[in-house]
C-alpha cells in the first residue's frame, strides 16, 4: 500500500496538538484524593524526589481488630524490608515521572500558593497527553487500514470525544494501556505495509511495556504474537536472509520488559511472582453476571457509555471482507478483555466512569465501523446516516456531565442513602446509575456556583479543612482542590480562582490563548483534509 508519509505525519501531529489543547482546556488540574492514579503519582514522585520506589503508607480500607487481624490496605502493601509499596505496575509511574520532574522544577521558581502544587498539577495532565497521543495514532491506524480521510477523521473524533474523553481527568493506567496496545497493533499492521525490522522492535517493546504497565494486559500477548507470526511467517521469518535477527527483534525487547516486571515484584515483595495482593478472593463473580454487568448493566454497561459500540457487529461483518487478519485480531482482543474481567471480583473497576477495565479495547469496537462509512451505497442511505449520527452524538453527550462535575459526588450521595446496598444500587438500578445521577449533580453544582456567598463559604471551608487534615503545602492545596471540586464544576479555570491559586486575569489569558490555538489547529486540520495524499490505496466501496 502506498502512502504519503509527510502528509500522514503532518495530520497526525495536528490531531495530537488539537486533542491535547482541547483536553487540557477542559481538564481538572488535580489528581483526586486517593485511588490507583494517586498511588501511581506517589511512586513517580518518590522516584523524582528521592530516587526510591516506596511511598508513604496508606490507611487500611478495613481496620485491624480481633475478627480481622490482617487489615486490607487498598492500593499498596508492605514488603519484606518493612517499606510500603504500590501494588500496581511500574509503567505508568515511569511515564509520569518526567511530568513530575517538570512540576518540581516549576515549583522551585517563584513563590505563590500554587507553586508547591506544581508537581501534581503537571502530573494531572498525564492522561490528556496519553489520550491525545492515542487519538493521533488511532487516526494513523485508520488510514493504514485503508479508510478514506473523512472516515478516519470521523472515527478519530468519535474515539477522542466519546468514552475515552472522560479518562483525561484521571490518572488511571488504562489510558496508557490503551495507547501501548494501539501502538503494538499499529506496528503489526505496519509490518504488512512496510516490513522492516524496526517495526518488530516497536511491536515487541510496546507489548512488553504493556505488561509493565498492567500485568493483567499480558492476556493480550498470545493473540498479538499469533497475529504477527501468522501475517509475517512467510515473508519475514522463512524467506528472510537474517531470520535469527528477526526472531531476536521480535522477542528480545519483550523479554527485557518481562524481566523488569519480575525484578520489580522481587524488589518490592520478595518474589518475581508476588505483586502485593494479599487476598485470594479475586475471581468470585459469576461469569454471566460479569458479562451482563460489563455490557448492559445500568451502572457500568459499555453499550450505555459508548452507544456507538452497539453497531460494532455490523462493522465487523463488513470489515472481515477487507481485512480478515485484523478482524480476527480485533475480535479476539475484545473477547479476551471481556471474558478475563467478567469473573473478576472487582469487574466494575471501582469508582470510575463506566467499566474502566474495558477502556483499552475501545479502538477495536470503533475501527471496524469505518468499513460501513466507506461503503457508499450504505453510507448514502438516510437511515444509516441518522442512526450513526444519533449514536455518535449520544456517545459524546454522555460524557458532558462527567467532564463538568466530579463523578464521585453522585457516588457519595448514593452511598449516604444506601450504605448497605450501595453496589447493587449503583451497578444494577437506573435510579442510582451514574449515567442519570451525573446530570443531577451537574444541575446541583451549577446552582451552587451561581451564588457568590456560597462560593466564598465553600472556598473558606476547603482551606480550613485542608489545613487541618494535610501536613505539607503541596497536600494542603491538593486537599483543598479535592474538597472544593465536589461542589463546583470540575474545571481548573473555575476552582483555581475560587481558591485564589491564580488571578482571574491570568486564567482568562490562558483560556483565550487555548481557544485561539484550537481555532488555528482546527483550520489546519480542515486544510489538511482538502489535500489527500497521492497514491494511497483505500478501501473501495
Amino acid at each position: 500500500m502506498s502512502f504519503s508519509q509527510s502528509h500522514s505525519k503532518k495530520t497526525e501531529l495536528l490531531f495530537f496538538l488539537f486533542l491535547l489543547v482541547f483536553y487540557t482546556l477542559a481538564g481538572s488540574g488535580r489528581l483526586g484524593s486517593s485511588g490507583d492514579g494517586k498511588t501511581m503519582y506517589l511512586v513517580a514522585r518518590s522516584l523524582v524526589y528521592e530516587g526510591k520506589l516506596d511511598i508513604p503508607p496508606q490507611e487500611p480500607a478495613v481496620a485491624m481488630n480481633e475478627d480481622n487481624p490482617n487489615p486490607v490496605i487498598p492500593y499498596g502493601a508492605y514488603g519484606p524490608d518493612g517499606h510500603y509499596y504500590a501494588k500496581y505496575g511500574l509503567g505508568a509511574s515511569l511515564a509520569m515521572a518526567p511530568l513530575v520532574a517538570m512540576g518540581k522544577a516549576l515549583s522551585a521558581v517563584g513563590n505563590s500558593p500554587l507553586h508547591p502544587y506544581f508537581p501534581q498539577l503537571t502530573a494531572s495532565w498525564f492522561n490528556s497527553l496519553v489520550l491525545a497521543s492515542a487519538g493521533a495514532l488511532f487516526f494513523l491506524l485508520a488510514r493504514r487500514l485503508g479508510f478514506t480521510f473523512p472516515t478516519a477523521t470521523t472515527l478519530t473524533f468519535a474515539f477522542a470525544f466519546s468514552w475515552a474523553w472522560a479518562y483525561t481527568k484521571t490518572t488511571y493506567s488504562e489510558p496508557l494501556t490503551l495507547l501501548l496496545l494501539l501502538l503494538t497493533v499499529y506496528a503489526g499492521v505496519q509490518m504488512q505495509n512496510n516490513p522492516q525490522r524496526k517495526w518488530l522492535v516497536i511491536f515487541s517493546a510496546a507489548s512488553g511495556a504493556l505488561a509493565l504497565t498492567r500485568i493483567s494486559a499480558a492476556v493480550f500477548l498470545p493473540a498479538l504474537y499469533l497475529y504477527l507470526l501468522f501475517t509475517q511467517r512467510a515473508r519475514f521469518f522463512r524467506r528472510s536472509p537474517f531470520p535469527t535477527r528477526n526472531w531476536l527483534a521480535t522477542f528480545l525487547p519483550l523479554g527485557g520488559f518481562l524481566l523488569l516486571v519480575a525484578w520489580y515484584n522481587a524488589f518490592r515483595f520478595g518474589a518475581p511472582w508476588n505483586m502485593g495482593y494479599q487476598t485470594q478472593n479475586y475471581w468470585l463473580t459469576p461469569f454471566f453476571l460479569g458479562v451482563y454487568g460489563l455490557a448492559l448493566s445500568p451502572g457500568k454497561g459499555i453499550l450505555w457509555y459508548l452507544p456507538l459500540a452497539s453497531i460494532a457487529v455490523f462493522g465487523y461483518r463488513c470489515f472481515s471482507k477487507k481485512r480478515p487478519p485484523e478482524t480476527i485480531l480485533f475480535l479476539v482482543l475484545v473477547l479476551l478483555s471481556i471474558t478475563f474481567h467478567a469473573s473478576f471480583s472487582y469487574w466494575e473497576g471501582g469508582w470510575a466512569w463506566g467499566p474502566r477495565f474495558l477502556l483499552p479495547i475501545v479502538p477495536y469496537l470503533l475501527l471496524p465501523l469505518g468499513c460501513l462509512l466507506d461503503k457508499k451505497r450504505l453510507y448514502n442511505t438516510r437511515w444509516f446516516q441518522f442512526v450513526f449520527a444519533l449514536l455518535l452524538v449520544s456517545s459524546i453527550l454522555v460524557q458532558i456531565p462527567v467532564i463538568a462535575v466530579d463523578y464521585t459526588r453522585h457516588l457519595i450521595a448514593v452511598y449516604q442513602e444506601y450504605p448497605d446496598d450501595f453496589d447493587h444500587q449503583v451497578l444494577f438500578t437506573w435510579e442510582s446509575s451514574p449515567l442519570l445521577g451525573q446530570w443531577k449533580s451537574m444541575l446541583a453544582v451549577t446552582s451552587i456556583v451561581r451564588q457568590e456567598q456560597i462560593r466564598t463559604q465553600l472556598s473558606q471551608t476547603a482551606w480550613k479543612t485542608a489545613s487541618e487534615e494535610a501536613d505539607t503545602p503541596e497536600e494542603i492545596v491538593a486537599t483543598a482542590l479535592n474538597l472544593l471540586s465536589i461542589n463546583t464544576p470540575d474545571l481548573w479555570f473555575v476552582y483555581f480562582p475560587l481558591l485564589h491559586l491564580a488571578a482571574i486575569s491570568i486564567v482568562y489569558a490562558i483560556l483565550t490563548a487555548q481557544f485561539l490555538l484550537l481555532l488555528f489547529l482546527g483550520i489546519m486540520l480542515q486544510r489538511s483534509s482538502m489535500v489527500p495524499p497521492p497514491g494511497i490505496q483505500e478501501i473501495s466501496p
